[in-house]
């Protein structure tokens, strides 16, 4: 609705994240908000490489969610209430992303710039990527 008011031509698609229906470099930008720790690690892997296919040379992907963390930190309180999040708050991917290489994940698909955390001390920070 909102859209039209503007006099806006938007086309909404739904879709699954991982198998993407668009052409390969059909986007500048691809923004994703509180995604990955709702998926399975592999799911998340999948969804990095189809971002990346259908970004443009030069688009920027941009996504906000959990910080990651080194494994070693699920022994301390920070870890303790990551794993309460995921237990009691239906978080249920949320600790396997926080404590996942995603830095790597965005590297191996291709991604030649990764900056994370580009917004310190946010509870859940903007990463930025360029292909």
């Amino acid at each position: 609705w909102r859209a039209i008011q503007l006099g806006l031509e938007v086309h909404f698609a739904q879709m699954k994240a991982e198998e993407l229906r668009f052409p390969d470099a059909s986007f500048d930008l691809v923004w994703a908000f509180s995604l990955f720790h709702e998926l399975p690690v592999a799911i998340g892997q999948q969804v990095v490489r189809e971002v990346y296919r259908v970004l443009r040379e030069g688009g920027v992907f941009a996504l906000a969610d959990f910080p990651n963390r080194p494994p070693e930190q699920a022994a301390s309180l920070a870890g303790y209430l990551r794993a309460f999040d995921t237990t009691d708050n239906g978080e249920r991917y949320g600790s396997a992303f926080v404590y996942s290489d995603f830095a790597g994940t965005l590297r191996e698909a291709g991604f030649r710039q990764v900056v994370l955390d580009a917004a310190p001390g946010n509870w859940i920070p903007l990463r930025v990527c360029v292909k």
